[in-house]
């Protein structure tokens, strides 16, 4: 968050993006931050007479390059009108939260808390399937055929199966931002999460093995790792 707040209020305060806009002007952020930066950007706008609207996105650099992203949206009702043209040549649908531009990531954050601790269970179910001898792929295909059919379980469950961290459309560093930044709104909001702190240590167990430059869906090779699994690395 450190880089966003410079180009919001420059390294002084005084050359930052809202020094610099005209009024009236908007303030699109498709940063993944938290909801208390987020306040203190559209404050900082409302000052100088500009809009700020929070839109982060759910999608993997594919879904970009194909335009297929998930927007969140959050803002005034003028400045995102104003944005709606931007939304529909990125994303495949917009959901508009509000006129809070916090509420838009608090909504990111907590979807991907909820995606790290599904990444978490696929790695701990499939090294258990490892260890009981069963093909994985096979294994897999059965909750993705069924109950279990999302994007996330498909895509991400594929990669733990070939065992392919790199390269990394989310690298854990970043992941584990977002995860650090849910379990800060959740302590804010006395609304504990202890499944999503369970993540961020194996997230943190990752770091400590040198897996930075990983996919999160490295968290695959972690619980490998901890059921006594040798586990490598595949580059596509």
């Amino acid at each position: 968050m450190t880089a966003v707040r410079e180009v919001v209020f420059g390294k002084t305060g005084e050359e930052g993006l809202a020094a610099g806009l005209k009024p009236d002007a908007v303030h699109l952020s498709m940063s993944t931050i938290s909801t208390a930066a987020a306040g203190e950007f559209a404050k900082e706008h409302e000052k100088h007479g500009q809009r700020y609207v929070a839109a982060p996105v759910f999608g993997n650099p594919d879904a970009a390059q194909a335009r297929e992203l998930f927007i969140i949206a959050a803002g005034g009702r003028d400045p995102l009108e104003r944005c709606g043209p931007l939304f529909d040549l990125l994303g495949q649908r917009t959901f508009v939260i509000g006129s809070d531009p916090g509420s838009a990531n608090l909504v990111k954050l907590v979807g991907n808390a909820m995606m790290a601790t599904t990444l978490e269970m696929l790695g701990e179910g499939l090294a258990l399937v490892r260890k009981r001898s069963l093909d994985q792929a096979a294994v897999l295909d059965i909750p993705t055929s069924t109950m279990f059919g999302s994007r996330i379980h498909k895509l991400y469950g594929a990669k733990i199966v070939a065992q392919r961290y790199v390269p990394s459309g989310f690298a854990l560093p970043l992941a584990l931002k977002d995860v650090r930044l849910a379990l800060a709104e959740a302590e804010a909001a006395e609304g504990p999460m202890p499944s999503v702190s369970v993540a961020r240590d194996r997230m943190i167990t990752g770091m400590a093995h040198g897996y930075a430059e990983f996919d999160w869906s490295v968290l695959g090779l972690i619980a490998a790792e901890a059921a006594g699994i040798e586990d490598q690395a595949n580059a596509e």
